[in-house]
């Protein structure tokens, strides 16, 4: 029997009354506005159904109850076939039926355990399968036969991601397995010819659809492409007609539009979504026109360092021969008066004619820059007394050493030090030494004041600069890229012991007391020291030794002799050219010729690499030091010149000339040993 009790009201505590609240009804949702679609007629809404494709009608089959009432019966079979024939899916397979391989190719969830976001179909397996489940119902295996003669032909397949690797269904393979281990040979025969065959379709039919799915990425990728293009097109119109034409045209890597994130959308644009990423795209053009301009001013400021250059050039060219070492390029633009015309506002016009009214304050300028540097060069023997390392050659070791005696205090110490014919430095850089500390560059010498024009003291390797940027005239080496010129360094320079020893061996030989003797003291007594260490005994019972001057015989006992003990015989002026060697070889006329018969310590000097170009000087095709032979190669080829070179016109002497070979020194009798 029904019970006809009233339903019992809820009654609020604050309810003093105690009166019955009524609960109000919750409103009638409308209707959306395909309602009435689903009550057209059925053959009306089969043609309206027949026009979709497969991922449409199948979102419809799960968008309501009497949708997928409609589209799940048996009649509506046509409207998944008419579907999957509009976007060219390949037909069903004969053991699927159209709504569950529509379900395969656009449901995007794993057959296992329904996780969604499984993009890839294994159209082989003809399943969807997530990476966790792949681990337990998939297996890899090798791609060779396996017992009992069972090969991967009898199970779908495909590659693995690993060479001579197969990956196969597990539990079908499994199942395959055991009806091999239960058929007798006739019935096993008749069912591997049936399981190939099977494969055989399989794989054919699921090619296809890989062949299918790849051109549907394809056109996926390029709509997208397509979507991001207008998109592109459409906000640089829209910035364009903002007035920023200028600066797109001026973006440069790695700065670019159509890579921000907001422009990169496969979206197009409207004016509600213009609206909303207008803020952002301004600043970011904003961010592209501070860039423009700074670009702009560096390119302005690289423009006016050329052309000091080009002043610079003309002025020291103009001095040939010069006796002391003049700046380069970045130490000249870094010099406040010329650093001044360099830095005046955009819009004032600088030319070589800006620069003219300071070239009387250039032997100042310059004077004041070598005061510089060789202040420079005193912090560098002051701070000798840091702990240094050559090589001990009786101990055998690594010992430590300052590379000087008494290390100077101060600066008018120091600076007087620098003139002792003992102070000799060697440079980290171009010499052959791996290691520093074994002092092993003594091949090379460098001497004072040579030290303050050699090439390493103003370069540096550099591989930080952009393409995109300006290249700085002042820095540039375009004949090797990798190398940039720098400011005057002290940092490939150190002082060597041994070398001083040397030195301080010669000196004490020549008598003078090495602990004062200055290298204008040793080129005063113009002593010629004949190495008796490479002497030649004649058949007539004469000695015959090389000569050489104080630097030179020091360079030679370095290179030569290194740790053995010197023997010299020191002969004066007049008592070399008593028994100086005639030479028997005729000496290269024309190179006399081009160097103005100068000869250097008895030597001719076409053969040392001690020339420059002058067109090349301070400019990116400069080159370092080389050899009168390879100077006329260098101008038939960079200049295209091809007459006699002149001295201090075409060509002049580098101020390194610490490099200076000579393959045959002028040799002398040696009256007695």
């Amino acid at each position: 029997m029904s019970s006809t009790r009233p339903r019992k009201k809820c009654k609020r505590d604050d309810d003093e009354s105690g009166a019955i609240l009524t609960v109000a009804r919750a409103p009638v949702r409308k209707k959306g506005k395909l309602a009435a679609l689903i009550q057209m007629p059925l053959d009306v809404l089969y043609e309206i159904f027949s026009h979709l494709n497969s991922p449409d009608v199948l979102k419809l089959s799960r968008m309501s109850k009497v949708f997928r009432r409609v589209l799940m019966s048996p009649s509506a079979l046509s409207i998944w076939k008419s579907a999957r024939e509009n976007i060219g899916l390949p037909e069903c397979p004969p053991d699927m039926n159209e709504i569950q391989w529509a379900n395969l190719a656009f449901s995007p969830h794993c057959h296992y355990c329904f996780t969604t976001g499984v993009r890839t179909v294994e159209w082989r397996f003809r399943m969807r399968i997530c990476s966790k489940c792949a681990k337990d119902h998939l297996l890899v295996m090798h791609n060779m036969p396996t017992i009992n003669h069972m090969t991967h032909d009898l199970v779908p397949c495909r590659p693995a991601a690993r060479r001579w690797r197969i990956v196969v269904v597990k539990v079908e393979w499994e199942e395959v397995q055991q009806q091999i281990k239960a058929l007798d040979k006739k019935d096993l025969d008749a069912y591997t010819q049936r399981r190939k065959e099977k494969v055989v379709e399989i794989t054919r039919h699921a090619e296809r659809c890989e062949s299918w799915a790849q051109d549907q990425n394809n056109g996926r990728a390029l709509e997208r492409d397509q979507l991001k293009a207008e998109r592109l097109n459409s906000i640089v119109e829209k910035l364009k007609a903002l007035g920023w034409e200028k600066d797109l045209q001026s973006i440069r890597y790695p700065d670019s539009l159509e890579e921000h994130k907001l422009v990169k959308l496969p979206q197009r644009l409207t004016t509600r979504i213009w609206s909303n990423i207008q803020g952002p795209i301004l600043q970011f053009m904003t961010e592209m026109r501070e860039k423009r301009i700074l670009r702009e001013q560096k390119e302005v400021v690289m423009r006016r360092k050329r052309t000091a250059t080009t002043v610079l050039q003309e002025y020291k060219n103009g001095r040939l021969p010069y006796r002391e070492v003049m700046p380069e390029a970045v130490d000249f633009c870094d010099m406040p008066p010329v650093k001044a015309i360099i830095d005046q506002s955009l819009d004032v016009p600088v030319d070589a004619t800006a620069f003219s009214h300071l070239i009387t304050q250039f032997p100042q300028l310059f004077d004041s820059w070598r005061n510089k540097i060789r202040l420079q060069l005193a912090e560098l023997l002051k701070r000798s007394g840091e702990l240094q390392f050559f090589f001990d050659d009786e101990l055998d070791i690594a010992s430590p050493d300052c590379g000087l005696r008494k290390v100077p205090e101060t600066d008018s110490e120091a600076l007087e030090m620098l003139n002792l014919a003992s102070t000799i430095f060697i440079c980290k850089e171009c010499g052959p030494a791996l290691f520093t500390f074994l002092d092993m560059s003594l091949d090379r010498p460098i001497f004072y004041p040579e030290v303050l024009g050699h090439i390493c003291l103003t370069r540096r390797y550099s591989y930080g600069l952009l393409p995109s940027d300006p290249t700085d005239p002042s820095l540039d080496l375009g004949s090797t890229p990798a190398l940039k010129r720098a400011s005057w360094h002290t940092r490939p320079l150190m002082l060597s012991s041994t070398l001083r020893s040397m030195a301080e061996e010669l000196i004490a030989d020549s008598g003078l007391d090495p602990q004062t003797a200055e290298a204008s003291d040793m080129d005063n007594k113009n002593l010629f020291y004949a190495c008796l260490r490479c002497h030649q005994h004649q058949d007539t019972g004469d000695i015959i030794a090389p000569v050489y001057k104080w630097r030179d015989a020091i360079c030679h006992q370095a290179a030569t002799h290194n740790m053995m003990e010197s023997e010299w015989y020191i002969a004066s002026e007049d008592e070399f050219e008593t028994y100086m060697v005639e030479s028997d070889e005729d000496e290269d006329e024309s190179e006399a010729e081009d160097i103005g018969d100068e000869e250097y310590e008895g030597g001719k000097e076409a053969m040392c690499p001690i020339w420059c170009c002058t067109r090349c000087r301070d400019t990116p095709l400069e080159k370092g030091p080389m050899d009168l032979p390879s100077m006329a190669d260098h101008y038939l080829f960079q200049h295209e010149c091809y007459g006699d070179l002149i001295l201090n016109r075409d060509y002049f002497r580098s101020f390194d000339t610490y490099r200076r070979k000579y393959s045959s020194p002028p040799k002398m009798f040696v009256p007695s040993i």
